[in-house]
């Protein structure tokens, strides 16, 4: 998904429910502030792995990465391997 629609789906309504887990629900506005901490973090990593199980903190560190512009956008899909 390209960074710009991944924005655009961030934008949603902003206190709707956007992942929900037993433990713990992120609203829009919450996965949104997350995913820029951790993008912002990477930026300019070059290579960035996520081990993980499933989890909210997963979803924050994908979009996050995601964000950053890990994988490679010359990579594509094909860099988001194992997810």
């Amino acid at each position: 998904m390209p960074g710009s629609q991944l924005f655009e789906a961030l934008e949603l309504p902003p206190q709707r429910v956007a992942i929900s887990f037993p433990e713990r629900a992120l609203t829009y506005t919450e996965l949104r502030n997350a995913s820029l901490r951790v993008a912002s973090s990477l930026t300019g990593a070059g290579r960035a792995a996520v081990l993980a199980d499933t989890s909210p903190e997963t979803c924050v560190a994908v979009f996050g990465a995601l964000l950053a512009g890990v994988p490679d956008r010359h990579q594509g899909v094909h860099g988001l391997a194992g997810l």
